[in-house]
């Protein structure tokens, strides 16, 4: 198998080297081609001392981590195709790095929006009938994956049950080559449970204590990372959210992956959002507040009419409403802008002079923080 050489000072991530690797010479990914007898723990050099001459022998400390930088994968519903025995209900996906026997060696990353599994031809139903089984299955499709891990995982959590019950799988083990999953049924899966796919794997930073035994290697007295005070920057994000409308066929959602894809929110209707950010090392932030934008005059005009007298007329006696302003009765929202056909951006096909609207809320903001910038800013 090899010998590996380990170590740690407590003050630099731990890391190891693969003895047998050194003199193994490094590819150029998906071709036969050499990189000047690079092996695996160096890379391709810049120019030194003005020189046109590149060295190759350059160390790259992060190919050395145990704790190694990674890629985090990501897995989106492609089609609803024949084939396939699910029941009928809803699914959601996950995706995980592991080793060829499936031991996760991260967590459970990208979990879709809930996929609708449906046969238009049956809408007649029973409650014992809720779970009919349908020849669908779902092909997904899972990109952003790190070449130096070389399996991952996918799960499944599953509501397609008469008692609307949950259940939780293992769909299967991937070698990082293949892009492309099919969810045909649950028969012969293993289960698993919540816990399990929502549990938080810690990232270590340091290792004081490292040894061995019966090949096996042992560290104690980690130092986990830090959490990041990005509160701080978040507040000021949150202005930059904006909400969409967007115009498409009345059967759009006759599909399930557009389901997943094109999910809205209703109108009139108050949503808080938070936004995290992930680490090259896996570790994720805190959910970070998106605090609303500061009201306008207009937010905080006094209002007193029928609208406001039929809300307060049914307020309970005890209780102090407070309510006389503007924002506290209507929806402030307004429009910045209005293109037509914006949905195309979408890739929905149908016809553009279709009228209903599918309401979307864009979450991304026109100013994001880098984190490099505000690492440092932590919580102590």
């Amino acid at each position: 198998c090899g010998k590996r050489l380990y170590w740690t000072d407590n003050y630099n991530p731990p890391r190891y080297l693969d003895l047998g690797e050194l003199d193994k010479d490094d590819y150029i990914p998906n071709t036969d081609q050499n990189i000047n007898n690079v092996n695996q723990y160096s890379y391709l050099g810049v120019q030194t001392c003005g020189e046109d001459t590149l060295e190759t022998t350059c160390l790259d400390c992060n190919k050395l981590r145990i704790f190694p930088f990674f890629e985090k994968p990501c897995i989106i519903p492609v089609s609803i195709q024949y084939g396939g025995d699910l029941k009928a209900g809803v699914y959601e996906f996950l995706v995980a790095y592991c080793d060829k026997s499936g031991n996760e060696i991260t967590q459970y990353y990208s979990i879709t929006n809930p996929i609708s599994i449906f046969d238009e031809n049956r809408n007649v139903l029973n409650q014992t009938e809720l779970d009919y089984r349908t020849n669908f299955g779902i092909r997904l499709e899972v990109s952003d994956l790190d070449d130096k891990f070389g399996y991952y995982k996918v799960a499944v959590i599953q509501r397609a049950d008469v008692n609307a019950a949950t259940s939780y799988f293992i769909e299967g083990i991937h070698p990082i080559t293949d892009r492309t999953v099919v969810y045909y049924s649950e028969e012969d899966k293993q289960r698993t449970t919540l816990n399990h796919l929502l549990a938080v794997k810690p990232t270590y930073t340091k290792t004081g204590i490292m040894t061995s035994s019966n090949g096996y290697l042992f560290q104690a007295d980690l130092t986990a990372e830090k959490e990041y005070n990005l509160q701080p920057v978040i507040s000021l994000m949150g202005a930059f959210l904006r909400w969409q409308t967007v115009k498409a066929n009345e059967d759009l959602y006759k599909d399930g992956v557009n389901n997943s894809l094109y999910r809205g929110y209703m109108r009139d209707e108050v949503y808080p959002f938070s936004i995290r950010f992930y680490t090259v090392d896996g570790f994720e932030t805190a959910n970070s507040i998106l605090v609303n934008r500061p009201p306008n005059s207009t937010d905080l005009e006094v209002v007193s009419n029928t609208d406001t007298e039929s809300v307060l007329a049914y307020s309970p006696n005890c209780s102090e409403s407070g309510r006389i302003y503007r924002w506290q009765y209507y929806n402030t929202a307004s429009e910045l802008e209005n293109n037509e056909c914006s949905y195309n951006s979408m890739d929905v096909e149908g016809d553009c002079n279709n009228l209903d609207l599918v309401f979307i809320l864009d979450v991304t903001g026109s100013q994001q923080p880098s984190i490099d910038n505000i690492k440092n800013n932590l919580i102590n």
